[in-house]
């Protein structure tokens, strides 16, 4: 089990803890923020090296809007949420996308659904115009939840099922 995390000690007592309560002492950490692209292929190349097949990679970490009174953005530009909270994810899945295809039968799990109400601004997709924390974070899960679906449209029959929030059907073979 690979535990990712972009917060070193904070990781460290997660892969602590998981070898604890399920006496598995095969829990490593790897690290990687979510917040900046390059960190994302980093973490992705290491994760290559070091392990080489994925049975299942799970998509749930996320910023969460607490203590960010104002629009920031991610070091490579994007508003920070939906930099952080969609396109670090469909980054990583794309970059493991053909070590999964090789360990397949796998599963890719993603956390985080569509939200009623949330919608694209393609004309502000970067909210520089009209920001609000709660409209950014929706963005975000909308994000997710059309990544998800296009994947488990895409992965039908190829061995790696897709799994999501909102009832998503479950493809693959």
């Amino acid at each position: 089990m690979v535990v990712h995390g972009r917060d070193e000690r904070k990781g460290r007592d997660a892969v602590e803890e998981l070898r604890a309560a399920t006496g598995n002492g095969d829990v490593h950490l790897l690290l990687a923020d979510l917040a900046s692209l390059h960190s994302v292929r980093k973490g992705a190349d290491e994760f290559r090296r070091r392990f080489g097949r994925i049975d299942v990679l799970i998509a749930n970490a996320a910023a969460s809007p607490g203590g960010v009174p104002k629009r920031r953005e991610t070091t490579d530009g994007f508003e920070f949420f939906f930099g952080t909270n969609y396109l670090g994810h469909y980054l990583l899945v794309r970059l493991l996308l053909d070590l999964l295809l090789a360990s397949a039968p796998s599963r890719i799990v993603v956390v985080g659904g569509r939200q009623m109400g949330a919608e694209f601004d393609f004309d502000d997709l970067q909210m520089e115009q009209n920001w609000k924390p709660f409209r950014a974070i929706l963005q975000a899960k909308l994000g997710m939840f059309c990544m998800t679906r296009e994947l488990t449209r895409r992965l039908t029959h190829t061995g790696i099922t897709g799994n999501g929030s909102d009832a998503l059907p479950r493809r693959g073979g």
